[in-house]
């Protein structure tokens, strides 16, 4: 059975937000998808990808738009063996444009975070607004990650 999950995480990739932020964060999730049972608030202890499930489509340079597949691995395997994604500053070798792992463009959308806010197979559609909604409480700027598993 596949499973849906709607991520939020910071623009800035190691920003976490305080306890209550998070807290309020999940409460406004609970109140917009009621009768969802699984919302959750989740730090890691460093950087991790949080990906967009078999949604993925492309990954491609944010400057010339070529396709990055397959460097995106070799790129993904040096970040993480040289710090844990600490670093996660690339030059494209397509046009040797200097961007960061996190800034390319996924379709569909994923990134890395040490914070996300998880709602899990939501009772009803997403409502136009809710992401801003969340930033708004959170304080900072966030990206929304449409997960199938």
């Amino acid at each position: 059975m596949s499973s849906y999950e709607i991520r939020l995480i910071p623009e800035q990739p190691a920003l976490v937000p305080g306890l209550s932020l998070r807290m309020q964060a999940i409460a406004l999730a609970r109140s917009t998808f009621p009768g969802t049972r699984d919302v959750t608030f989740k730090v890691a202890d460093g950087i991790q990808l949080v990906d967009c499930g078999g949604n993925l489509d492309h990954i491609r340079c944010p400057e010339c738009g070529a396709d990055l597949q397959a460097a995106w691995s070799t790129a993904m395997d040096a970040a993480y063996d040289g710090d844990r994604f600490q670093d996660l500053g690339w030059t494209t070798p397509c046009c040797d444009h200097g961007t960061t792992l996190h800034d390319l463009d996924y379709d569909f959308p994923m990134g890395f975070a040490r914070a996300t806010l998880a709602i899990a197979d939501p009772c009803r559609p997403m409502p136009q607004g809710f992401p801003a909604k969340v930033a708004g409480v959170l304080g900072c700027d966030l990206r929304l990650i449409q997960a199938n598993d």
